[in-house]
């Protein structure tokens, strides 16, 4: 009788309407992931492709490798330059303000 009582409770309130419109909203998202995961499936490369390294990140604890974008992602059109020679890095991606090209990378850190 309880669960009865709080139907009618909503039903009285207009909050019933509410949400039914909460539970479609949620329903249409469960459609959409639902098809990522279809998507993500026929595609088993899509998360493990092999990306390409392009260069590297410095940050104060040291040097870290950055890699291209993943195939198919949104980017920005902005060109990567190195820090240390100005020399661009990657077409897209950018900017980066930390990023620095193999050359610089491989020189002494006096000579950057």
């Amino acid at each position: 009788m309880g669960a009865f009582n709080f139907i009618w409770d909503l039903h009285q309130s207009d909050q019933l309407d509410e949400l039914y419109e909460r539970v479609k909203k949620l329903e249409e998202q469960n459609e959409i992931l639902y098809e990522w995961v279809q998507y993500l499936k026929d595609r088993p490369d899509a998360m493990t492709e092999q990306r390409e390294h392009i260069g590297y990140t410095e940050r104060e604890e040291g040097f870290y490798k950055l890699y291209a974008p993943v195939k198919g992602s949104v980017v920005t059109q902005a060109f990567i330059m190195c820090k240390y020679c100005s020399q661009p890095i990657y077409h897209c991606s950018g900017p980066r303000s930390d990023a620095v090209c193999f050359e610089c990378h491989d020189k002494e850190p006096e000579l950057r």
